[in-house]
C-alpha cells in the first residue's frame, strides 16, 4: 500500500474507535429524574406500608409507590417539572409536601416526616427543594418558551439554520491596500 492509502485507512480506524466508544456513554443520558427519600414518625422511626402519590403539577400525571420495611421509598423515570407529594397511612395526618423542582436528570432525596393523628387531619408543607444538587456531577436545564425567544435570533427560531453560525470557515476577500487578502471569520485572523 502507498502512503496516502495507509494514512486514509488509519484515520478511518481512528474514527470508527472514537464513535463506537463515544456510543455508550451518549445513550447513557438520561433526561428523566427520580425522587427518593424516607418515610419517619415524629421520634425519628421508620414507616413502613406509607402510600405515597407523587404528581407532577403539569401534567396531572400521578406516580403511586409504597415505603419497604425500613421507611424508604423511590420513583423512578419521572420527567423534569413541579411535583407534588401526598403521603398517607393509618394511624397518622395525611401530609402534602409541595414546591419540588425535578429537572433534568436530578436525583432528589426527599425525606417525609409524618405527625401523629386521623388521616384526616391534614399537614401541607410548602417548600422548595436545594437547587445544588451534590449526588452527581451532571448538569441538565429546561429551556422554557420566554427563554427560546430571548435568544439573539435574525428570525426568532432557533431552528432556522444561520449562515454566519459558529464553527463554520468562511472565507471573504477584502479589498486591502490594492491587494485581495482572506479572512477566516472562525479564529478572526487574516491568511
Amino acid at each position: 500500500m502507498n502512503l496516502p492509502a495507509q494514512i486514509s485507512s488509519f484515520h478511518l480506524s481512528v474514527i470508527t474507535l472514537g464513535l463506537l466508544l463515544g456510543v455508550p456513554s451518549a445513550a447513557s443520558q438520561e433526561f428523566r429524574g427520580s425522587i427518593s427519600g424516607r418515610v419517619t414518625d415524629s421520634t425519628g422511626a421508620e414507616v413502613h406500608g406509607a402510600k405515597l402519590t407523587i404528581t407532577n403539577i403539569a401534567t396531572k400525571v400521578s406516580e403511586n409507590t409504597t415505603t419497604d420495611d425500613a421507611g424508604n421509598y423511590m420513583v423512578l423515570y419521572l420527567t423534569p417539572g413541579q411535583y407534588q407529594i401526598w403521603v398517607e397511612t393509618p394511624g397518622f395526618k395525611k401530609l402534602e409536601r409541595s414546591g419540588i423542582e425535578l429537572r433534568i436528570g436530578d436525583r432528589l432525596a426527599v425525606n417525609l416526616q409524618l405527625e401523629l393523628g386521623t388521616m384526616q387531619q391534614e399537614v401541607h408543607v410548602t417548600a422548595a427543594t436545594p437547587l445544588l444538587q451534590t449526588a452527581e456531577a451532571s448538569a441538565g436545564q429546561i429551556i422554557d418558551q420566554r427563554r427560546i425567544e430571548d435568544l439573539p435570533l435574525p428570525d426568532g427560531d432557533p431552528f432556522v439554520e444561520n449562515d454566519s453560525g459558529f464553527g463554520l470557515r468562511q472565507h471573504r476577500r477584502h479589498q486591502a491596500r490594492g491587494r485581495h487578502a482572506a479572512l477566516n471569520l472562525q479564529s478572526g485572523q487574516g491568511l
